[in-house]
């Protein structure tokens, strides 16, 4: 199944086990269509803290699959993908608290009317349910993308640090990208679609490698 895993026997299980009785969730907040019919949902907060996350669920197997293919003296190929910080932002309170939506500037094209573009700019803020917000909507929402951007960021240091204790991070080539960015609000539109803005093209690619020199940028296209 495509998205969170809410459904998954195994996610399930390892809520069970945490004393939860399922994915739970609230202050959901979701999108109005233009009709008046409610929306996607946009955010929410996850009860059970940050070890009943999806990402650290996942992370948790990434451990799981290094350090066993550690003990057995094994090379390994390990690719944990998170799912966030793509819409819906799902996570726990403490980063859903972490940036405050005041404090958050206005992006500078979100008042963008997008009189002058193709029309299917406009059909996608209708298409997402998103016509209607005001930049105090999606500062909140800003902020709740931010908090999850944080939230993996600290899992990845997980990964990081069992690397460091396991004696194998310099043995190790490591790799930090994703498959898209998110408007997240810039010119008033929500999640990726089909405009080539910098909002969705440009995208984090970070790599260590052993024996190369590290400290390096690169503005050259790529592509993955």
């Amino acid at each position: 199944g495509y998205g969170y895993p809410q459904n998954h026997p195994h996610y399930n299980d390892y809520l069970k086990d945490l004393g939860l009785d399922g994915f739970i969730l609230r202050e959901e907040v979701y999108a109005t269509y233009p009709d008046g019919a409610k929306g996607t949902l946009l955010s929410a907060v996850q009860e059970g803290g940050v070890d009943a996350s999806v990402p650290h669920y996942l992370v948790n197997q990434t451990l799981e699959a290094i350090r066993g293919s550690h003990a057995g003296g094994r090379d390994f190929f390990v690719r944990c993908d998170f799912w966030g910080p793509h819409v819906p932002y799902i996570i726990p309170e403490e980063y859903m608290r972490m940036y405050d939506p005041s404090e958050i500037p206005m992006h500078p094209n979100f008042e963008d009317s997008l009189a002058d573009k193709p029309a299917v700019q406009k059909h996608m803020k209708d298409y997402w349910g998103v016509q209607d917000l005001t930049w105090e909507d999606w500062a909140k929402l800003t902020a709740a993308c931010y908090g999850y951007v944080s939230l993996i960021d600290h899992e990845v240091g997980r990964v990081l640090a069992l690397l460091e204790e396991l004696g194998i991070v310099d043995d190790t080539a490591i790799f930090f990208t994703t498959d898209h960015g998110g408007m997240v609000g810039a010119h008033g539109l929500a999640d990726k679609g089909p405009y080539l803005y910098d909002e969705i093209c440009r995208i984090p690619l970070i790599a260590r490698v052993p024996g190369t020199a590290g400290g390096r940028r690169s503005d050259a296209l790529a592509y993955n």
